[in-house]
C-alpha cells in the first residue's frame, strides 16, 4: 500500500459524530480518527493477506464466491426489476464492478461497502421517478446520503485529480455538499450528480478503492493520487418490499 494515500487520508477523512439516530455523520471539520484507524486497519489486513501468499489468493477467490452468492440470494428475493417501483421507495444500495458481468462487490454504507445484506444500512427516496433524488438514511428523515467535496477542490473534471468521497450529512443544505442523484427505472442504477462552481454538471465515475467509495472526473488522474489501480464501479437501487 502506498503511504501518500495514508498521507492524504489524513487530510480528507470527515468527521464522524453521533446522530440521534445512532448512525455517524459526517462534517467538514477535523480529519476523523475513528476513519483513519479504519482505513488503517483495512490496510494492515491487506499487507498481512499480501504476506500469506497462496493462501491469500485462496481466502480471496472464498470471499469472491460468497459475495456473489449473497448477490444472487439478494436478487433472489426481490420482485422483478419491471414492477414499478414504489413511491416512497425502501431499499438498499448494491455495489458493482462496472464491467460486462457486473459482479457484485458489496453494499454501501455510507463511504465504505459491507458484505451482508443484515449490515447493509436501508435508505429511502421519497420521489424515485423524479428527474433528481435525494436519498435519505431510513428511519430518519433529516439524514442524506451525500457527495462531499475533497481535498483538492470543488470542481470534477477531465485531467483533474479532484475528487469527492461518499458520507452522511444532517443538513441537505449544507455548503460544499451535494445529495442530488438520478435513478433509473429500468436498470435501477444510481448516478451521481454533481454541479461545479461554473454551474457544468460534468460525467461522474464512481471509483472503489480499500474498501472505499469516491467520485471523481478523471479516473486515470485519480489513480495517480491513489498510488494504485481503482475499480470503476455502478450503484443499484435494491428495493425491499
Amino acid at each position: 500500500m502506498k503511504t501518500g494515500f495514508l498521507s492524504l487520508v489524513l487530510f480528507f477523512s470527515p468527521l464522524v459524530l453521533s446522530s440521534p439516530t445512532g448512525l455517524a455523520v459526517g462534517t467538514s471539520e477535523s480529519p476523523s480518527s475513528t476513519v483513519l484507524r479504519s482505513i488503517q486497519l483495512d490496510a494492515s489486513r491487506a499487507v498481512d493477506r499480501s504476506a500469506a501468499g497462496q493462501r491469500g489468493a485462496v481466502a480471496q477467490q472464498h470471499d469472491i464466491t460468497r459475495l456473489r452468492s449473497q448477490w444472487e440470494a439478494v436478487l433472489n428475493s426481490q420482485v422483478r426489476l419491471t414492477t414499478p417501483l414504489t413511491s416512497p421507495t425502501l431499499g438498499i444500495i448494491s455495489v458493482h464492478l462496472k464491467t460486462n458481468d457486473r459482479p457484485f462487490v458489496g453494499f454501501l454504507a455510507e463511504n465504505g461497502l459491507v458484505p451482508l445484506q443484515n449490515a447493509a444500512p436501508i435508505y429511502s427516496i421519497d420521489s424515485p421517478t423524479a428527474p433528481l433524488i435525494q436519498i435519505d438514511v431510513f428511519p430518519s428523515a433529516n439524514i442524506s446520503l451525500a457527495i462531499a467535496v475533497g481535498p483538492f477542490g470543488e470542481t470534477l473534471a477531465p485531467t483533474k485529480h479532484n475528487f469527492h468521497f461518499s458520507r452522511y450529512v444532517q443538513n441537505a443544505g449544507q455548503t460544499r455538499v451535494l445529495t442530488h442523484f438520478s435513478l433509473s427505472p429500468d436498470s435501477r442504477e444510481i448516478t451521481p450528480k454533481w454541479v461545479n462552481p461554473d454551474g457544468v454538471s460534468p460525467q461522474v465515475s464512481i471509483v472503489h478503492a480499500f474498501n472505499r467509495i469516491f467520485y471523481t472526473g478523471d479516473v486515470s488522474a485519480f489513480e495517480r493520487v491513489l498510488g494504485k489501480t481503482a475499480n470503476i464501479v455502478t450503484l443499484n437501487w435494491i428495493e425491499l418490499r
